[in-house]
């Protein structure tokens, strides 16, 4: 995990961070000393970071990335932050969204998503804002949510979303970025 990332991470108003030589700088959204940015108005950036692909519902786009991953809150979020400061673990919202996020998961592969149940057996909540997520039973592998006490991290399957320990190393994650 990158230093700059990592202390982003854990500043709360932190967005965005840069490097000055071996220093790091952390910056809040839209800020005038953003290097980032130019003023406090419209964020000029690419329109996707690199790797990115826009959904079908074109409100979010999506990256998936096959490496081995020790899950967890800290481990997935500082993930996605590597390819861009506002890039987030994945979480699908709606259909289409829970649909762009399966194709993206080769077989036999599974890929650590942006849900979590960190306390509540059963009820899913964002890892990044913590606020609740509904996830329909059908978009589950098998259409069952499988329960467990030490099964609290998400993952994404070619069939579907199945809960899974967070300290097992996976094959990847999905992040998502909102243009």
């Amino acid at each position: 995990m990158d230093r700059c990332s990592a202390l982003c991470l854990r500043t709360p108003s932190c967005i965005k961070w840069s490097r000055n030589n071996t220093l790091c700088q952390l910056h809040p959204l839209h800020s005038a000393s953003n290097p980032l940015t130019e003023s406090n108005n419209s964020l000029y950036q690419s329109k996707l970071p690199e790797g990115f692909s826009l959904s079908a519902d074109r409100t979010v786009a999506y990256r998936a990335r096959l490496f081995s991953l020790l899950g967890g809150r800290e481990a997935v979020i500082s993930a996605c932050r590597e390819y861009d400061p506002e890039a987030v673990p994945a979480v699908p919202r709606t259909k289409t969204q829970y649909e762009a996020m399966k194709a993206l998961t080769p077989a036999g592969k599974w890929l650590y998503v942006g849900v979590w149940e960190p306390r509540v057996e059963g009820e899913f909540v964002d890892m990044l804002t913590g606020e609740r997520v509904d996830v329909p039973p059908q978009w589950f592998l098998y259409g069952v949510v499988h329960k467990s006490t030490t099964s609290n991290c998400m993952v994404m399957l070619p069939g579907g979303l199945y809960t899974s320990e967070c300290n097992v190393a996976r094959h990847g994650h999905i992040c998502e970025y909102r243009p």
